[in-house]
């Protein structure tokens, strides 16, 4: 894991979503965390990655929650 700082293109693509989908779970509060340098939204690798684990650990649990997640801010 790593600190690499991701812009939501990249982000987008590393969670094989398209970027309206980031984009809308950024306003909703769901996905992986998130934050703004100035006006671009940035994303960490160890987040997406981390987020990507919960919603595994989610969908085997069978608890339902998965797609919700740390939020973003």
């Amino acid at each position: 894991m790593t600190d690499e700082l991701l812009d939501i293109t990249t982000a987008a693509h590393a969670l094989g979503v398209p970027i309206a989908t980031l984009r809308w779970w950024r306003h909703t509060g769901i996905g992986p965390h998130s934050f703004k340098i100035g006006r671009h939204a940035k994303y960490r690798r160890i987040d997406i990655d981390a987020w990507l684990e919960q919603q595994l650990r989610n969908s085997r649990d069978g608890d339902g929650t998965a797609g919700t997640g740390n939020g973003a801010t």
